[in-house]
């Protein structure tokens, strides 16, 4: 809703609106309470509803900063609970270390970044709208992962997107990066060169939310025109090249005729 232009002001008031319905939700449970109380002291709460978060922390540790290697893990065969789902990481820091976790989130990271370069780039607003939010999925889902892992913050119970076990979840993602690569491929670019002075990264990703997303223009995935009667579409004909004269260069199609 941000990045679509939705002003501040509903913006604000929906988070206050859902942060005090929230509070409310996790006074009412004493599961999800025992969960952020345990955070404040997981050593205190080892053996109870922070076992989970405790373990974990034990096994990265374990690994050092070059880990034990792939397979050699000796916090596995259940010691640390639901470890080949939301706690994978743990085994990723045991078995490949420190620097193996910096790889990991380097990977993350590369996925972000180029999802983001895409939404930059794509001149369609359906299209940018969808590759930020694939990408906001994908870098959320595994910041959240890694932090409970580590314990920076209460047990959520998120998968690590690729790497947990999981069917539904692996596809419903590679689905995402589908999208994604969808909107790289086939949406239409915003003008060359651009106008505008160059920003910082923090700059041009804000930049996505304003009115640039809400101006319409023609659909970028539109079939070619139909050649006229008795005129053959050769097969090396170029779809969705540059447009002359079109502001976004490319969201219309240029068909050649022989």
């Amino acid at each position: 809703m941000s990045l679509a232009g939705t002003r501040t002001f509903y913006l604000v008031s929906a988070v206050s609106i859902a942060s005090l319905l929230g509070v409310h939700l996790l006074l009412t449970n004493p599961h999800r309470l025992g969960r952020v109380l345990c955070f404040t002291d997981l050593e205190g709460h080892q053996y109870g509803a922070g076992l989970q978060q405790w373990r974990s922390i034990l096994a990265i540790a374990s690994g050092g900063p070059w880990g034990r290697f792939i397979g050699d893990g000796r916090f596995k065969a259940g010691y640390v609970p639901a470890q080949e789902t939301d706690f994978v990481f743990s085994v990723l820091g045991e078995e490949l270390g420190f620097v193996g976790c910096l790889l990991v989130l380097a990977l993350y990271a590369t996925v972000v970044v180029c999802g983001l370069r895409v939404a930059m780039r794509t001149a369609d607003p359906f299209g940018r709208l969808l590759a930020c939010g694939v990408t906001t999925l994908i870098g959320l889902q595994a910041l959240i992962n890694v932090a409970v892992a580590t314990g920076s913050m209460p047990n959520k119970g998120l998968p690590l997107p690729f790497v947990s076990y999981g069917g539904s979840n692996l596809l419903a993602l590679f689905a995402g990066v589908g999208l994604l690569i969808g909107v790289a491929r086939h949406g239409p670019l915003e003008p060359e060169p651009d106008r505008l002075p160059k920003r910082r990264a923090a700059g041009r990703f804000w930049g996505l939310r304003g009115s640039a997303n809400t101006v319409a223009i023609r659909h970028a995935y539109q079939l070619p025109p139909k050649p006229a009667h008795g005129m053959v579409t050769p097969r090396w004909a170029r779809v969705g090249t540059k447009a002359p004269g079109h502001p976004c260069l490319g969201a219309l199609p240029r068909v050649s005729i022989a």
